[in-house]
């Protein structure tokens, strides 16, 4: 076996098997293994986004805590320490001339189960219109709502230039939104479209949450949206901006789920979406999963980022607080 493939193998092994927090604080912070250029899969449901620039992305490894840089064609560019991390980022702005964003952001947030990938229809819809979109990727299964609360203060922290935020929240994520704005002061959020969001819990969630498998894939989220939703929904935030809710109803589809009697879309009923104070609400006959990527909804999601309404002003359903 040559010298190179050598120093592979023992790269990959190290890469898999290192965990940071044997080392001592000091050795923590410039901790700086050997990068291979390796192609990920751009952090599925281990690995929330701590930072985020034009698609550079610093992630935390939810598990070992250690930290890698992935490119926007998610390459591994560097890994290790956080310090390490941002170190190599900052090389990169400077190398590719990032630009900061300005004035108006969009921030995608996905839901349970789901990644960033997920949301790039939508995003990719929302550039052709000029909006700035940060497309923020969570281990929505593997953490708690408030973790990925504070992992989303990380991403948004980094950018004070930014002077307004509009949020586009696909199920769960509308609950990671809610907890953030409960959690820290962010006058910056103007308007969040929420589509599908279990905004008083997950009824399907209840039926399962004892079942062995679904606890494995939703892990604490699920009890948070199901049988702990009475002491959790205290601690969410009824956005004081305007907001905007888009639900799911194929009740009148050939496809339906059996273990509901009452509108849904597969997964959350109509009812779970409402929350009082809406600016609009639509229902619209989609299914749960394409509730991000229908052009239906992509329409109406950037006519309220523009407006405040999904439709017309005249045309505008509010839900009463």
């Amino acid at each position: 076996m040559g010298r190179v493939s050598l120093t592979i193998i023992v790269t990959l092994i190290g890469s898999i098997l290192l965990d940071s927090s044997s080392l001592n604080a000091e050795e923590k912070k410039s901790f700086a293994p050997l990068n291979l250029r390796l192609k990920t899969l751009g952090g599925k449901q281990v690995w929330s986004d701590v930072r985020i620039i034009q698609d550079w992305r610093i992630q935390r490894n939810v598990y070992t805590g250690h930290h890698r840089l992935l490119s926007p064609k998610n390459y591994r560019e560097a890994w290790g320490s956080r310090e390490h991390c941002d170190q190599m980022m900052d090389q990169q702005i400077q190398e590719h001339g990032l630009k900061p964003y300005t004035q108006t952001v969009v921030v995608l947030l996905h839901g349970i189960l789901r990644a960033r990938s997920s949301m790039d229809d939508m995003k990719h819809f929302l550039q052709r219109f000029g909006h700035q979109v940060i497309s923020v990727s969570y281990a929505s299964s593997r953490e708690s709502i408030d973790d990925h609360a504070r992992s989303l203060r990380d991403v948004l922290d980094d950018h004070k230039e930014i002077d307004r935020i509009h949020v586009v929240a696909h199920s769960m994520g509308a609950l990671v939104i809610r907890r953030y704005m409960k959690m820290f002061d962010e006058p910056r959020i103007k308007r969040i479209v929420m589509l599908g969001p279990p905004n008083h819990g997950s009824s399907l969630a209840r039926m399962f949450e004892d079942n062995t498998i679904f606890q494995m894939f939703w892990g604490i989220n699920g009890k948070e949206m199901a049988s702990n939703w009475k002491q959790y929904e205290p601690r969410l935030l009824t956005p004081n901006c305007e907001f905007g809710i888009l639900a799911g109803d194929v009740s009148k589809q050939r496809i339906r789920n059996p273990l509901f009697d009452e509108p849904n879309d597969l997964v959350v009923t109509v009812n779970e979406t409402l929350l009082g104070g809406a600016s609009d609400f639509r229902t619209v006959p989609i299914i749960h999963t394409f509730l991000v990527n229908n052009i239906i909804t992509m329409k109406m999601t950037h006519r309220f980022l523009k407006d405040g309404y999904f439709e017309t002003e005249s045309a505008r359903r509010r839900i009463a607080p």
